[in-house]
């Protein structure tokens, strides 16, 4: 495992029972994920669609409007997308100006620190965000970064969107639209007008009656899990330890787990959050309009732009469609 995972995955230790904002802006900000999605390297002029796209898609809203239940808000053409093309260049340009902290006296990059701002390689003109929300020229980075943030963390749709992942991960891919409802009810507030408290979030899926086996019959109630998961709980059952017999394990088990289709923190695509039948259309619905109207992203020497049209190549921008997929192409 890359060094740089290890800051990564004490930010999600640290706030997994935190608040959603303070998560949602640690890992914004933190190296490896900069790397990864490459907001380390998006300027004012080269701003970079990749992690503004995933933030929207997989770590807060998804794609399409969602009632409180989860169900997805329809009008007369099909499922309402919960953004277009021109709040994904919004969230472009109030998330460029980031870079690596500096480096270690031997030349290494820094991953401990989180990104820190350029100011002069900061987009300064307006922006727009969801809900209609502007962003007005002439603010800091900082300034832009942390509305952008407070902009999304309010959306209502990352209730539903959060809570119903956490069910389908934790309890069963299938709940009720009341169950995701009353997850969504305590994400909204956990009583005591707290907005985004994970620990009150985590208590609502893990205590509902549905998860403690008064809701749905066995025969469509439950989850699969993944072989990671399986092969920890399987070993933990079985009492194994070590091979010196000091520890509970030697942490080497991924070669267990690839030839099962897993391999921990290596996933094959960006997508692996997806229902499988949906990776390929990049669609949260199954059936009418696509989730909202821009075009799929193109990938060019590893990088994703949302430069201007007129310095772009042609087929990097293009103007709104019907036909928008913001399915990410990122691939490890």
């Amino acid at each position: 495992m890359p060094s740089r995972l290890t800051p990564y995955l004490r930010v999600l230790n640290r706030n997994a029972f935190g608040n959603f904002r303070t998560l949602l802006g640690e890992i914004t900000l933190n190296t490896a994920m900069g790397r990864y999605l490459d907001m380390v390297t998006s300027t004012r002029t080269r701003p970079n669609e990749n992690y503004p796209r995933e933030v929207l898609q997989l770590f807060s809203i998804g794609t399409m409007r969602r009632n409180p239940d989860g169900t997805v808000q329809s009008d007369s053409d099909g499922p309402i997308p919960t953004y277009d093309q021109a709040i994904v260049d919004g969230f472009s340009k109030a998330f460029t100006g980031w870079t690596y902290a500096p480096q270690y006296p031997d030349g290494s990059t820094n991953y401990i620190d989180p990104m820190v701002l350029v100011p002069g390689n900061h987009d300064t003109t307006g922006k727009l965000l969801l809900r209609g929300v502007t962003l007005p020229a002439g603010r800091t980075g900082t300034q832009d970064l942390n509305d952008a943030l407070d902009n999304i963390s309010q959306d209502p749709n990352v209730g539903p969107f959060i809570g119903g992942q956490l069910i389908r991960m934790l309890v069963t891919s299938n709940p009720s639209p009341g169950y995701v409802a009353r997850v969504t009810a305590a994400f909204d507030d956990n009583g005591r007008g707290v907005r985004g408290d994970m620990k009150a979030v985590i208590r609502a899926v893990l205590l509902d009656p549905e998860a403690r086996g008064t809701g749905p019959e066995a025969s469509s109630f439950g989850r699969l899990r993944e072989p990671a998961l399986w092969l920890v709980a399987s070993l933990r059952a079985l009492g194994a330890r070590s091979a010196d017999g000091t520890a509970n394990a030697d942490g080497y088990l991924n070669p267990r787990t690839s030839p099962l289709g897993q391999s921990v923190l290596r996933p094959r695509d960006g997508l692996q959050l997806l229902p499988a039948r949906l990776r390929g259309t990049g669609r949260e619905g199954s059936s009418g309009r696509s989730s909202a109207s821009c075009p799929r992203r193109r990938r060019s020497a590893g990088r994703t732009s949302s430069t201007p049209s007129s310095t772009a190549p042609p087929a990097a921008r293009s103007p709104p469609s019907p036909a928008f997929d913001p399915t990410p192409t990122r691939t490890t």
